[in-house]
C-alpha cells in the first residue's frame, strides 16, 4: 500500500482571507430568518465552529435549540455574499503557497468551523483558486460543537499520515494539540505572535509568504529552529 501524501489543514478566516466585516451579522441574519427575532446578542466568534456560534446565540437569546438545523440550512443559504461581495478578501501569496504545496505533493486540505458550502462560498469569492484545495481532506464545523472534534476526526481518518494545522488564533493550536496534531501559527488574523507566547506551535510566522520554507520543511519532516 503506498503511503499518503501528507497533509496541511488550513484554517480558512484570517489564515486564507480576511473575512471583512460581515461577521457575526451574518449570523444575526440567519437566526433572524428563522425565527423572527431581531435583538440578538453579540458575540466572539473567532476559533469556533458554525454550530457553536448559532447554539451560543440560540441560547443567550432564549431560543428553542431545535432551531440550529434550520438555521445551519438557513447560513448556507446566505453564503453566496462571499460571491457577490467584497467580504471576503484574499491574503497576500496564499495562492503562490497553496501551489507551491501541491507541486511538492503536499495536499491542501480545510480544518474549519465553516460547512463545506460555506467554505466553498468564501474562498471562491475571496479569490482562492479552489482547484489547489483537496476537497476530500476537509474538516467542517457544520455539525461540530467544538474545534477539537474537527482535529479528532482529521486524525481519525489519517492516523498515519503527516498532518499540520495552519491558522491564526490560539484555539487552532488547543485544537490542534487536543488531537495530537502540530500546529503552525500564522499572525494574519487578530492575533499577534505575543498571543501565541505560551502555545505549543512548531513555528509562528508573519505572513505565509514569509514562513513558506518552513511549513514546506515541516511537512517533509525536517527540524524547524
Amino acid at each position: 500500500m503506498s503511503k499518503e501524501a501528507p497533509i496541511v489543514l488550513w484554517d480558512i478566516d484570517g489564515t486564507l482571507l480576511a473575512a471583512g466585516d460581515g461577521g457575526i451579522t451574518h449570523f444575526h441574519k440567519a437566526v433572524t430568518n428563522v425565527s423572527g427575532k431581531k435583538e440578538l446578542p453579540s458575540l466572539a466568534a473567532h476559533g469556533k465552529t458554525d454550530w457553536q456560534i448559532i447554539r451560543e446565540i440560540l441560547e443567550e437569546a432564549q431560543l428553542d435549540l431545535e432551531l440550529a438545523a434550520k438555521v445551519s440550512e438557513e447560513l448556507d443559504r446566505l453564503s453566496d455574499v462571499y460571491m457577490t461581495t467584497a467580504r471576503a478578501i484574499l491574503l497576500p501569496n496564499v495562492n503562490e503557497v497553496l501551489g507551491q504545496l501541491k507541486a511538492q505533493g503536499i495536499r491542501n486540505g480545510l480544518l474549519t468551523g465553516n460547512s463545506e458550502l460555506r467554505s466553498r462560498r468564501k474562498l471562491e469569492g475571496g479569490g482562492v483558486d479552489i482547484a489547489l484545495i483537496d476537497w476530500s481532506a476537509g474538516f467542517f464545523g457544520v455539525r461540530s460543537p467544538v474545534r477539537s472534534g474537527l482535529t479528532a476526526n482529521a486524525r481519525k481518518a489519517h492516523p498515519n499520515t503527516r498532518l499540520l494545522i495552519i491558522g491564526d488564533t490560539p484555539f487552532d493550536g488547543i485544537a490542534a494539540k487536543a488531537a495530537g496534531i502540530p500546529f503552525l501559527a500564522v499572525c494574519t488574523g487578530k492575533y499577534d505572535r505575543s498571543a501565541f507566547t505560551d502555545s505549543d506551535a512548531v513555528a509562528v510566522i508573519d505572513t505565509l509568504a514569509d514562513g513558506y520554507q518552513t511549513i514546506l520543511a515541516v511537512m517533509q519532516g525536517e527540524a524547524v529552529g
